[in-house]
């Protein structure tokens, strides 16, 4: 989970920091067979404090997913709160009152690493009742005065956190080869996530690359290259070795055979 933005003209508290903790707290606990890693300096990579961009604005989802990989994720998450802002609602069947609300909206996009796609592009929004007081007070003074918000900003994570969790668990788990020295592999994943001595794997292309329209590249998933057996584990790498080789290469993806 990185490069939480916060869009909104509110700067009173920061929520970028706790959707980058909740979410990774969410989904360690009730999302099954997903771990969130947290980028320790032991597996940083430079320049990934911050999302890479692209001229037009947009994630550079192409660097994107070569920096996931480095560091053996399968998707990387990101996103924004959007706005915080008052709303007026009618409310009542016949006699109608007005009620004063704070909306906060927060948008989530997930990158696959293996193809650089998204996977998950949402948005999120939350409405919380403020009492007239409140309400005027914030229209003289000009600034936003937020209630205890704990309650709602916990069942916002929750819903977030639900919709990653559906969106990975669609996908396939798969690890990346890093270096290729004679038969010999180093991979970007390793027993943290469940891998073993005498695993084997099957080896896929993943240098095809197509361009979208907007400046955006995506890696194209291939015809299997070979097979490997992994030989030692370390908690984030292990080395395998080749049983058969036809053209495996720093970046060739691996799946379970």
């Amino acid at each position: 989970v990185i490069g939480f933005e916060n869009k909104s003209l509110y700067r009173g508290k920061d929520f970028t920091q706790l959707f980058r903790k909740g979410i990774p707290e969410y989904l360690n606990k009730e999302c099954d067979d997903v771990t969130v890693s947290h980028l320790d300096a032991g597996r940083s990579v430079e320049g990934f404090q911050q999302l890479p961009m692209l001229e037009n604005g947009q994630v550079d989802n192409y660097a994107l997913a070569i920096i996931g990989r480095q560091l053996g994720l399968n998707a990387v998450i990101t996103g924004s709160l959007d706005d915080i802002g008052i709303l007026d609602e009618l409310r009542g069947m016949i006699w109608k009152d007005t009620h004063h609300l704070i909306q906060i909206l927060v948008s989530i996009e997930v990158f696959d690493t293996e193809s650089g796609s998204k996977i998950l592009d949402e948005s999120f929004s939350r409405k919380v009742e403020i009492e007239e007081l409140d309400y005027e007070l914030m229209r003289s003074e000009g600034k936003m005065i937020l209630p205890d918000l704990n309650e709602t900003l916990t069942d916002l994570l929750g819903e977030i956190g639900e919709s990653i969790c559906w969106a990975i668990e669609d996908q396939a788990w798969n690890g990346f080869v890093i270096t290729v020295e004679d038969d010999t592999l180093t991979l970007s994943a390793g027993s943290a996530v469940g891998l073993a001595s005498g695993d084997e794997f099957d080896v896929y292309d993943t240098s095809r690359v197509l361009k979208g329209v907007s400046g955006q590249q995506y890696f194209v998933r291939g015809q299997k290259i070979g097979e490997i057996k992994i030989t030692e584990v370390e908690a984030n790498t292990a080395r395998a070795v080749i049983v058969t080789n036809r053209g495996i290469k720093p970046g060739s993806s691996i799946r379970v055979k």
